[in-house]
């Protein structure tokens, strides 16, 4: 993981959570679209983005305990939460129940509990048995 700083600062057009996904991918946050400025619909503009890489989103909402994401995997992803610097959301690189990579240079994290996880998946066909 290429730990990189976001470009963009603030609600609404922080690139934050553009730079998590950077980070993942291991590319320069330049390469990467900022999916929440002016988009209500950022998760369709995720998985647009990276259908053609061979690659989708998984949102693992906190609030419906799907799983306890913390016990399951320790696969990098990208925690959402309260902001420390003001009344909006923060996106961060998390492992194994914690902070790995905060991409604002103040480096505070989040305040609070992740809203939701993140993870990058590779796709694979349905039926395509090559391992």
């Amino acid at each position: 993981m290429i730990e990189q700083h976001q470009t963009v600062f603030g609600y609404p057009n922080g690139n934050c959570f553009s730079t998590c996904v950077a980070c993942l991918l291991d590319v320069p946050v330049e390469d990467v679209p900022n999916f929440v400025a002016d988009n209500d619909h950022w998760f369709h503009a995720l998985e647009k983005w990276l259908v053609p890489q061979g690659l989708i989103p998984l949102c693992v909402p906190v609030e419906d305990r799907l799983c306890q994401y913390d016990e399951v995997t320790n696969a990098l992803s990208i925690a959402t939460g309260p902001s420390p610097r003001g009344d909006f959301y923060h996106s961060v690189v998390w492992k194994d129940g914690d902070l790995r990579w905060d991409p604002h240079p103040e480096g505070k994290g989040i305040d609070g509990e992740p809203q939701h996880y993140i993870l990058i998946l590779p796709m694979k066909p349905v039926g395509d048995d090559d391992e």
